[in-house]
């Protein structure tokens, strides 16, 4: 649950999400990032 978290708060410094997002998209990770949860 605390990976989800944290890709969550990755997604609120990002740029708006476009009208596709909700077909899935990956989490935007910082480099070498390792978290129990995949990134889509």
């Amino acid at each position: 649950m605390l990976s989800q978290i944290a890709d969550l708060a990755d997604f609120a410094d990002q740029e708006p999400l476009n009208r596709y997002a909700r077909f899935g998209i990956d989490a935007p990770r910082p480099a070498r990032c390792v978290r129990a949860t995949d990134l889509r």
